[in-house]
């Protein structure tokens, strides 16, 4: 609940024009549950079901406005967690087990298999993908 009424941390620096994923969210449903699993992975894999109550919806009509917006609860939660392990993944020094358990996985081997499945890369090969190239190409 604290989380609700916090600012969105991508805005922190007012002199620097909006674009993108840095636009307020306003009523776009999309990236309010997007915003929300994002914050409550500091805490846990956020369900659909907490984030339904955050919103004040039943699981059922949240998935109803997601799928009139075009999108489901899985392919938001899950790009989420594919960009937050790129992130882990470009720290050289974090080790994928970290990373894996950080996202809420019970082993390391759960986590390559649902990178493998977002990526089409395990995470290590991501990983030296992205020393090759460099982080900023890479996320």
């Amino acid at each position: 609940m604290d989380h609700l009424d916090a600012p969105n941390p991508k805005r922190h620096d007012p002199g620097v024009p909006a674009t993108g994923e840095d636009e307020p969210i306003g009523d776009d449903l999309a990236a309010c549950v997007a915003h929300l699993i994002e914050l409550g992975l500091d805490e846990a894999r956020p369900s659909i079901d907490g984030i339904a109550r955050r919103l004040g919806l039943s699981r059922r009509s949240l998935q109803r406005r997601l799928d009139d917006a075009g999108t489901r609860y899985a392919d938001i939660q899950q790009r989420i967690m594919a960009r937050r392990a790129k992130t882990l993944l470009a720290e050289p020094a974090l080790p994928i087990g970290r990373i894996a358990c950080e996202l809420g996985y019970t082993d390391g081997s759960h986590f390559t298999r649902a990178f493998l499945e977002w990526t089409g890369m395990t995470p290590s090969q991501w990983r030296r993908d992205v020393r090759l190239r460099g982080p900023a190409k890479s996320l």
